[in-house]
């Protein structure tokens, strides 16, 4: 199982919130995909890629418990793989260290811990090769798939009157 992360800082034009992006694979299939809307403004890519990161990690520890009990625990460390290598630096360090505003004190703590409990890894992955850099683009994206959803709705509202299974 892996997970990777990324964010855009400050996206939204109107508002200044940045895009994250994360993404939760078992081998090769996407088990969990998300773009959303940070919360809060973030005032640098740092904080927007912590933002991102966190999420991904928390995704990685629910499906970890969620294999555990269905019987299939995993021992091993899972890698969260993200594009900014400050990210990988901050999980790195022990949380005692960590100074800051308490939203972000806060993420760091959280990700020092997961990487100190042995949970995940961080490593850095070229922003080329991070496959959930699409996801930053979330308005697009949800456009897309509410179009899907929506022709997939009228489908299924067509078949049955055709006689098809749906």
């Amino acid at each position: 199982m892996s997970a990777f992360s990324d964010s855009n800082l400050a996206s939204d034009r109107d508002t200044g919130r940045s895009t994250s992006g994360a993404m939760v694979k078992i081998g090769d299939c996407h088990v969990y995909w998300s773009s959303r809307w940070q919360g809060t403004v973030s005032t640098s890519t740092h904080w927007a890629e912590l933002r991102a990161c966190s999420d991904a990690i928390e995704q990685i520890q629910f499906v970890r418990s969620f294999l555990q009990e269905i019987g299939f625990g995993q021992d091993e460390l899972n890698p969260v793989f993200v594009d900014n290598r400050s990210d990988v630096f901050t999980g790195s360090q022990s949380s005692h260290r960590i100074r800051g505003q308490e939203h972000i004190v806060r993420l760091t703590h959280f990700i020092a811990e997961a990487v100190q409990f042995q949970e995940v890894t961080l490593n850095h992955v070229p922003t080329i090769d991070n496959e959930p850099t699409f996801l930053r683009r979330a308005c697009l994206l949800t456009v897309f798939l509410l179009y899907g959803l929506v022709s997939m709705y009228q489908q299924c509202w067509l078949r049955p009157a055709l006689g098809w299974e749906c």
